[in-house]
């Protein structure tokens, strides 16, 4: 396997307690791996098939008539008796080549039942009461089905007030209430421009008392007293 560009490995199966048991896993294959290892794999036949059958073996992989010369190697080899014969090996000798031909390859790739198996999935998880989930799911499937060929409308939008946006909002989220932020008031809009006698006296007629010199810092603990105290 690792010959064919693929990283596998098979390993025993711990139980709960964490000991490893008689039975087996091994890695499974997806997507760009399983192409690699049925595209590099026939190079390696040679290793584990006999060589009496090795050229029977690759053919198999390369021919066309692949299932005719499958058959033929029923009690040589195990695994290529008629009972080995899948549906999925038989569809796609005799009835995948006819639907490419006719339909192309786009209606048979699944997309949409993955999408709809999304869909669905989502409204599921999303849904806090998945009582009878099933229904929904099919209820929601309908719905899309219903509502594919059509295209939502926007809605006309006429402006009444040309003025709006350049003055008349301004004034609209003035008019709003402060939610976070306590409007400052008169006195304490002025500590910006008092100096430090007044601050250190408007601090004293509070109550307050400090030692503090600088005068940013006085004047930052007089808004605190002034917030405090609103």
């Amino acid at each position: 396997m690792k010959k064919c560009g693929v990283t596998f490995s098979i390993w025993n199966k711990p139980d709960e307690n964490g000991n490893l048991t008689d039975k087996y896993d091994w890695t499974s294959l997806m997507g760009a791996d399983k192409k690699t290892l049925l595209y590099n794999l026939p190079d390696s036949f040679a290793e584990f098939v006999s060589p009496d059958n090795l050229e029977t073996v690759t053919k198999i992989w390369k021919a066309t008539e692949w299932l005719k010369l499958f058959l033929t190697l029923g009690g040589i080899e195990d695994g290529y008796k008629k009972a080995n014969v899948t549906p999925y090996m038989h569809i796609l000798c005799y009835h995948v080549p006819f639907f490419l031909a006719t339909s192309g390859v786009k209606c048979f790739t699944g997309q949409g039942v993955e999408k709809v198996n999304d869909v669905i999935r989502r409204l599921y998880h999303q849904k806090s009461n998945k009582y009878d989930a099933c229904t929904d799911g099919l209820q929601a499937v309908k719905r899309l089905d219903d509502l594919q060929d059509f295209d939502r409308k926007p809605r006309s939008y006429k402006q009444q007030d040309a003025s709006y946006w350049n003055s008349g909002i301004i004034e609209e989220r003035q008019k709003r209430p402060w939610l976070s932020v306590t409007p400052l008031d008169d006195d304490e809009e002025n500590v910006d421009n008092m100096n430090e006698a007044e601050v250190k006296a408007k601090l004293k007629e509070m109550g307050v008392k400090t030692r503090v010199k600088n005068a940013e810092k006085l004047r930052q603990l007089l808004k605190d007293v002034i917030f405090a105290a609103s």
